[in-house]
């Protein structure tokens, strides 16, 4: 199928070079000015067709920038705290944005919670956001409007009644996360309009990785199992990348439903599933509109969004369930056709093409183009992702998350190294005296004079603040302490801050792998006990932990 498909693309193609172009295409200068703000990191299923969504809908003349929450990783007030302070930095240096777009749940409830701080009089659209509470709280804002994300728990109950007429109960799997309390809510209003069930449900937040598997795995075929959110468990761990999708599919004794996007195809029977990129593009109509004279209000809420039936053919194999089962409408998913079925959709094709060929063209003539420049367009932005999840925005220097995939690759491959830690003495008296914008550049000058000192053997990172790591490819300790006493000594010359010359000093400390444990939070602390001796010490001194008695 994929060589018939190609086949007739590049026949288009060719047909399209014969004709000449009327229309240039080229990138125009941005003048109006886009920031989208997502409660996940780029990483999320979801949050990319979010994005292509939003671009879609988007003018050629209108530029977008994009800062990632990550809150299904780490998710706490103080998370909340350092992303508005890096986020108030980022726009200080930034012109200003005509708009902001938010995705999900957190992301919204930050834009509103800081909106006077961050945003004043700038039209916030959101999408995907479940919570019914903080939108109804919003309704009046004149600044606001967005596209609410209603999952489809009805039409995937009744999906999963037609294929399970005797079952007696709908278990869902919910967590007490933002996302997951506004989907409870939703989950639990559904219950006057099937009384002929009980609904219950397996809270993720209470319980551990093997609870949760336990309750799964202890269902019979009179329950429907109902796939809604499971992004934390009760030993406060994440499920990054939803891991344990997976192993919830594998243990369950009845199919699981969902009504999310993530790992459709990889393991769950089927649902009623929102599309996450038609509410990306919805928004992105909604932001183009305000740009072009519309006011926020005049837009208002939207609360329809399209969803698709999906069905897992791996799945319906496993628990014997027939096509003639399912909605004539619902998309199959993992399908391996015979060879009759694959002969008879190749004859249509080709009718198809030749019947509908100058059509085809001439559509075909207009969309590649716009096809080519969104697909720029967004392979410049994961490249610009990309790099910017790995490099420090204030120094330009690797960052934490470089760190630890550098120290995880070491220990993996179970080679030795050092890590040298230190901070600037007195650096808040800096900042107090002399402003943040001197502080930055102090910091700044400190990167530029370590990244002098880095070679082959060792690399630089800043962790954040006044926090300096240097990695030492090397289990010598001599060419460790080397190394260190090479660092320590960039703070032999003096710096520049305002108008004065000031001799600034660190405090250094250094711990080796495997001599001081075997993971990368055991190495951290090493160093930073090491460091918090010379502190305590009168600062402006190198401590090994490899010394310390």
């Amino acid at each position: 199928m994929k060589k018939i498909i190609s086949g007739i693309y590049f026949s288009f193609v060719f047909i399209l070079l014969i004709f000449p172009c009327n229309r240039p295409v080229y990138a125009a200068e941005s003048d109006k000015r886009v920031l989208f703000i997502s409660s996940y990191s780029y990483a999320w299923e979801t949050v990319p067709l979010q994005i292509d969504g939003i671009l879609e809908s988007l003018d050629s003349h209108t530029s977008i920038d994009y800062q990632f929450m990550d809150t299904k990783n780490i998710n706490n007030g103080q998370f909340e705290m350092l992303f508005y302070e890096r986020l108030k930095y980022y726009i200080q240096h930034q012109k200003p944005y005509d708009v902001i777009i938010t995705g999900d749940d957190a992301a919204f409830h930050f834009a509103i919670k800081y909106e006077e701080l961050l945003f004043p009089d700038i039209p916030i659209v959101f999408e995907g956001v479940e919570n019914r509470q903080i939108i109804e709280q919003e309704e009046k804002n004149p600044l606001v409007c967005g596209v609410v994300e209603i999952l489809s728990f009805a039409d995937t109950i009744r999906l999963a009644q037609k294929i399970y007429p005797d079952a007696s109960q709908v278990v869902a799997i919910l967590d007490d996360t933002i996302s997951g309390r506004g989907e409870r809510n939703q989950y639990y209003n559904l219950e006057k309009d099937f009384p002929e069930l009980e609904f219950q449900e397996i809270n993720a937040s209470k319980l551990t990785e093997a609870q949760l598997l336990h309750n799964v795995a202890t269902l019979d075929d009179t329950s429907i199992l109902l796939y809604v959110i499971c992004s934390e468990n009760a030993d406060g761990e994440t499920y990054p990348d939803l891991k344990i999708v997976p192993k919830i599919c594998d243990t369950a004794s009845v199919p699981v439903f969902s009504v999310v996007p993530l790992c459709v195809g990889k393991g769950f029977a089927g649902g009623a599933i929102p599309s996450h990129q038609e509410m990306g593009h919805i928004a992105g109509e909604m932001a183009e509109k305000i740009l072009n004279g519309a006011s926020p209000s005049s837009l208002g809420i939207q609360t329809t969004v399209p969803s698709k039936l999906y069905f897992d053919e791996n799945v319906m194999r496993r628990f014997h369930i027939k096509k003639s089962q399912l909605p004539n409408n619902a998309e199959i998913l993992n399908h391996t056709p015979g060879f009759w079925e694959s002969a008879y959709v190749y004859f249509i094709i080709i009718f198809l093409v030749i019947s509908v060929l100058l059509f085809i063209i001439y559509r075909l003539f207009v969309d590649v183009k716009k096809e080519s420049l969104t697909n720029l367009r967004i392979s410049e932005t994961n490249r610009k992702l990309k790099l910017d999840s790995h490099y420090d925005a204030l120094t330009s220097i690797y960052n934490r998350r470089a760190l630890m995939e550098d120290i995880e690759k070491l220990i993996t491959e179970k080679q030795p190294f050092g890590l040298i830690m230190y901070d600037l003495d007195d650096f808040k008296h800096i900042n107090d005296y002399y402003g943040h914008n001197e502080g930055d550049s102090v910091l700044h000058e400190i990167a530029a004079r370590s990244q002098k000192c880095c070679d082959s053997h060792c690399t630089g990172y800043r962790l954040g603040g006044d926090e300096f790591m240097v990695l030492v490819r090397s289990g010598d300790l001599q060419t460790i302490e080397k190394y260190a006493r090479k660092f320590h000594k960039i703070f032999s010359d003096p710096f520049q801050v305002a108008s004065e010359s000031l001799m600034l000093h660190c405090s250094m400390g250094a711990a080796m792998y495997p001599h001081d444990g075997n993971s990368v939070f055991t190495l951290l602390e090493a160093a930073d006990r090491a460091m918090y001796m010379v502190k305590k010490s009168g600062k402006d001194n190198i401590v090994f932990s490899w010394d310390i008695c």
